[in-house]
């Protein structure tokens, strides 16, 4: 559906079918308590009632965001959380666990890279799973080419269409990209609410990546500001001063329990992340942090 703008003439009319399907939809029995959403990715543990479970960050049927200023490995925090849901766990990140049901795909769309980079990001996925084939259940896209709107179009047409299998989690490398201003506050509510109506219909987790506006912990415009009011998990990256390859990962917002902070250092032979402490030191694999 394209983003247009709505004018103050704008009139929406529904039929009584369509009244009657979102009220039965809407309508909250409180004698029939809903199921818990599944877990997909969690990191690190939580207490309840006395149990100590995974900590659940992202769930099926609800929006998140990874938010960190350029060039803080945004996209490369993304491929370990794919391939951790791929693997069931992840090396260079001992507290993280992925819970992907075995028939279910990943769908990871980039919308900044051309072909060449895109596919060394996407294929960083195949080689942190140590190179098995991951062809059917890992379906990476690269929309540069299209424009904003084209861009939703292409992600509604695969969620509707047969050619791949429902994923359970949506990656949107750039959700900057799927509006033509993210200080439009219609457009971008407007595109919150398609992403809204994707994790709803389809019961799939969708993960948003954004900039930061400069020199602060905000996403960017208002598009930025719409995805933290409803997401589930607002992750942010933050470079440490004392190193320039040693960043933060803390839980900026969220509707559950947090995580606890932790710090992530680059491997420039390698190409991926590696858990340190705050200085940049490899943390032994059976230490948890």
């Amino acid at each position: 559906m394209p983003i247009e703008k709505i004018t103050k003439d704008t009139e929406v009319t529904q039929s009584a079918e369509w009244f009657e399907k979102q009220y039965q939809h809407a309508y909250i029995d409180l004698n029939q308590k809903p199921k818990k959403p599944d877990g997909l990715f969690g990191i690190g543990k939580s207490v309840f009632n006395g149990k100590t479970n995974t900590n659940w960050v992202f769930t099926k049927g609800e929006l998140s965001c990874i938010s960190a200023p350029s060039k803080s490995f945004k996209s490369t925090f993304k491929s370990h959380i794919a391939a951790t849901l791929l693997y069931g766990n992840n090396e260079a990140f001992i507290e993280w666990k992925g819970n992907r049901n075995a028939k279910e795909t990943i769908l990871d769309i980039d919308t900044e890279q051309g072909s060449y980079f895109a596919y060394h990001t996407f294929n960083r996925v195949k080689r942190m799973c140590k190179g098995s084939d991951i062809s059917s259940m890992y379906y990476p896209f690269m929309l540069r080419s299209l424009t904003p709107t084209e861009r939703v179009d292409f992600v509604d047409g695969i969620l509707k269409s047969n050619k791949i299998k429902i994923p359970a989690i949506l990656f949107i490398d750039g959700i900057a990209d799927l509006v033509e201003d993210t200080n439009d506050l219609v457009m971008s509510n407007k595109l919150v609410s398609k992403v809204m109506k994707w994790t709803n219909e389809y019961n799939i987790h969708v993960c948003c990546i954004i900039h930061n506006a400069f020199g602060t912990y905000k996403s960017t415009g208002h598009l930025g500001s719409s995805i933290v009011k409803k997401a589930e998990t607002v992750i942010q990256l933050q470079q440490t001063e004392d190193d320039q390859l040693t960043f933060k990962a803390f839980h900026q917002y969220s509707r559950g329990a947090s995580f606890d902070e932790f710090f992530f250092t680059y491997d420039k032979q390698t190409g991926f992340l590696k858990q340190c402490d705050d200085i940049g030191n490899e943390i032994d694999d059976d230490i948890a942090f």
